[in-house]
C-alpha cells in the first residue's frame, strides 16, 4: 500500500466517521453517506465495510449505517481510567499527610 493511498483512505474515513457522528448520531445510507462527504460511491462503500470490519459502525436493516457500541464502551472505559487515576493519586496523598 502506498504512503499516497493510506492518506486518502484515513481522510475517506474520518470524513465517513465525521458525518456519523454528527447532531443527532444519524442513521445514514451509503447515498447519503456519499453525497455528505463529497467521496465517491466505491470509496465510501469500501470505507463503511472496513469500520464495520472493525467493530466501529453497525449495517442496520434498510442497508443503513450507525455508530457501534464501539465508542460508548470505550469512552466508559477512558473514564474508569481517570477514576482510577484520580483514586490513586488521591492515596498518594493521603499517605504523604499522613
Amino acid at each position: 500500500m502506498s504512503e499516497k493511498y493510506h492518506n486518502k483512505s484515513q481522510a475517506a474515513l474520518a470524513a465517513v466517521m465525521s458525518e456519523l457522528m454528527s447532531d443527532g448520531f444519524p442513521e445514514l445510507s451509503l447515498a447519503e453517506v456519499t453525497e455528505r462527504t463529497g467521496l465517491t460511491t466505491d470509496t465510501s462503500f469500501r470505507t463503511l465495510y472496513n469500520a464495520q470490519q472493525f467493530g466501529w459502525i453497525e449495517k442496520l436493516p434498510g442497508e443503513r449505517y450507525r455508530l457501534s457500541q464501539f465508542w460508548p464502551k470505550l469512552g466508559y472505559r477512558y473514564f474508569e481510567r481517570l477514576v482510577e487515576e484520580r483514586n490513586a493519586l488521591h492515596q498518594r496523598i493521603q499517605e504523604f499527610r499522613a
